[in-house]
């Protein structure tokens, strides 16, 4: 828990953060700065130095988001002085400038709409929640509470039961059971599911598909047990905060230990969902496969039935052993198993993944699975990890990436393996190595990747494949960290809403 005098040091370091900006090392004014940005998000005498910082070093676009967050702060504070007084609609007013001047701002949409609700407006405060979801639609608590206030409104379009079969717009089918998948209705929505029998072949159909396969995996969830266990499971030895992460990988990288650190999502999960032997016996071949096809397209760009299923059941069996052997695995918490009702199947797959890694091997070790940007929140760009190393390896879809870490941190000596980018990526970022990312691409790095010695450190963000390239990496005597899309914030690609809030301020300077 940050203290007063954890904050009064945070002050006096932007002081000196400010000093440098003055004599021009930007660099590591930079950089202090976004550390105690990052440490005390927000702390309005923090955000007030950190903008003068960032001004000082000639970044104005980044400081201006700095002076609206601190504007928000303020306004939050005040709105909360009016609530405090019972003046409910003079604060909510004062909520609602907050969100004007830091729309990505979670905290002040949701204290927003629990003031709606309290004035007898809850549809006011959906319609809040529902701005947020469409700026931060991976953001747990406001996910929750939105959830909440579905439940409590039947008549949302996208909730009402009197949907029928026959409406020909499949989006409306689209949203009606996402809503009830939200609200973890998953018996109604495989009731809804079943009535759309004369959709087969269409875009409905895939959806429906989908939707209802997931809901076959969620019911067979207890979740409150799973978040029981996922809670006891921080509190273990095996589990690694950030700073014991960080003190982990120092050790590594200062020891030459060879080390895989693998990340564990959804998108992970989809793709267990076909070769599972326990999930092909709650859903179909035909949901397992639009499950998969879903997250497919995004990663590569193609049908999954264009792939070989030789191919894949290569894949899945390397995937699988990348898992047994990884070091440490990032994976999900248990706030996540109590609130993320839209993920729950798909979470009951990457649970029984991890925890027969953790019966295998029970010395694994696990960590958040947002940890790549946790370990940034800690230490812009990874400087603590990275400064100063002789040798740097990436792996992305970003031409220059390589390079850009070699000269912040001082690296003398890195390589730079290409892939292509997964979908959600702008057409601009597209096309920067030649081929499908899978099966072409993918063989061609197993075949070149090289580790210069014993414990030389690479950057991995590639998705699925990404988690067999780090376990390669580590057969080959290397260090492998799984940084997934923070790469693409450093970069200036905001690729994942909700979860990079702010995004220029993430780039990696040039």
């Amino acid at each position: 828990m940050r203290t007063d005098s954890d904050l009064a040091e945070a002050e006096v370091r932007l002081d000196a953060a400010l000093a440098l900006a003055r004599v021009g090392d930007f660099v590591a004014a930079r950089a202090l700065a976004e550390t105690q940005v990052n440490a005390f998000p927000d702390e309005l005498t923090v955000l007030r130095k950190a903008g003068a910082v960032l001004r000082a070093c000639g970044d104005h676009a980044a400081a201006l988001v700095l002076f609206r967050r601190a504007l928000a702060a303020q306004q939050i504070d005040i709105a909360s002085e009016y609530s405090a007084l019972g003046e409910t609609e003079e604060a909510l007013r004062w909520f609602r400038q907050a969100i004007v001047s830091h729309p990505d701002h979670a905290a002040a949409y949701l204290a927003a709409a629990k003031l709606e609700r309290e004035l007898g407006r809850s549809w006011n405060g959906l319609l809040l929640l529902e701005s947020l979801y469409e700026r931060l639609p991976q953001d747990v608590e406001s996910n929750a509470v939105r959830t909440e206030f579905l439940r409590h409104h039947a008549e949302h379009p996208e909730v009402a039961r009197e949907i029928g079969s026959e409406t020909n717009d499949w989006t409306v089918h689209f949203r009606h059971m996402r809503a009830l998948t939200e609200i973890g209705d998953f018996r109604s929505v495989l009731a809804h599911g079943g009535r759309l029998t004369s959709a087969t072949g269409s875009d409905l159909a895939f959806h429906a598909a989908v939707f209802s396969g997931h809901a076959r995996l969620a019911l067979t969830v207890d979740s409150v047990r799973s978040a029981a266990k996922a809670a006891a499971m921080e509190r273990s030895p095996s589990w690694l905060d950030t700073e014991r992460l960080a003190i982990r990988l120092r050790h590594a990288i200062s020891d030459r230990v060879p080390l895989s650190m693998i990340r564990l999502g959804d998108g992970e999960a989809r793709f267990l969902a076909l070769s599972d032997p326990w999930a092909r016996g709650v859903i179909s071949e035909y949901e397992a496969k639009c499950i998969v096809s879903v997250i497919w397209r995004n990663w590569f760009g193609q049908p999954i039935d264009a792939v070989d299923p030789v191919d894949l059941a290569v894949l899945s069996r390397e995937f699988t052993g990348a898992l047994a052997d990884a070091d440490i695995l990032g994976v999900s918490t248990a706030q996540r198993y109590e609130r993320d009702t839209f993920h729950r199947g798909y979470l009951a797959l990457l649970e029984r993944a991890v925890d027969k890694v953790m019966a295998d091997r029970p010395g694994v070790s696990l960590t958040h699975a947002f940890a790549n940007i946790l370990l940034h929140r800690r230490s812009p760009f990874y400087a603590e990890l990275l400064s100063g190393l002789d040798f740097l390896g990436c792996i992305s879809p970003h031409p220059g990436l390589a390079a850009r870490l070699a000269q912040y941190h001082g690296i003398a000596e890195y390589r730079e393996y290409l892939v292509p980018g997964e979908a959600r990526l702008p057409d601009a970022a597209q096309g920067r190595a030649q081929g499908p990312h899978f099966p072409d691409r993918f063989h061609a790095i197993m075949a070149e990747l090289r580790v210069p010695r014993p414990g030389a450190v690479f950057l991995v963000a590639a998705g699925l494949l990404g988690k067999i390239y780090c376990h390669r990496i580590r057969q080959l005597g290397g260090i492998a960290i799984d940084v997934g899309s923070v790469v693409d914030a450093w970069m200036g690609f905001a690729t994942r809403p909700g979860l990079y809030h702010e995004p220029e301020t993430w780039v990696l300077p040039q």
